[in-house]
């Protein structure tokens, strides 16, 4: 499936996203965009991790959590198709302050910082859009 899926394309369904040139798109599916599939229980990053990329949940589900004094969980949320993970945090260079764990097996798309930070400084539409939650 990876080798037929159209980045180009899924990046115009996503509100995010949708409102940019295709060229655009196109450009930041072109500059290290990847596809990778975690499976069920795989832990996507750990909190105190850096993070430099923006993932993007295309199909399956997510639980951000953090760990309590006693060594429990607290879930804080739960990620699903077509919602993103870390679209502040990569920008800021921060490390994340939750776990991220796949609750199912998942199709992942991985946005690293740098075009993502170019497509910011040529498209101040996008940047106001990143910072409205769209």
């Amino acid at each position: 499936m990876a080798a037929s899926f159209d980045l180009t394309r899924y990046l115009g369904t996503l509100p995010l996203f949708a409102e940019l040139r295709e060229e655009d798109r196109q450009t930041l599916a072109l500059q290290g965009c990847r596809l990778s599939r975690p499976t069920r229980g795989d832990r996507l990053f750990a909190a105190g991790h850096r993070c430099d990329e923006m993932l993007v949940v295309v199909t399956g589900h997510v639980k951000l959590y953090g760990l309590t004094p006693a060594g429990g969980e607290k879930v804080f949320e739960l990620i699903g198709p077509g919602q993103c993970i870390g679209e502040t945090l990569v920008f800021h260079g921060q490390p994340h302050s939750l776990h991220a764990q796949a609750l199912t097996d998942l199709l992942l798309l991985h946005l690293p910082k740098a075009p993502l930070t170019a497509l910011v400084a040529r498209e101040p539409r996008f940047a106001l859009r990143l910072l409205a939650g769209a």
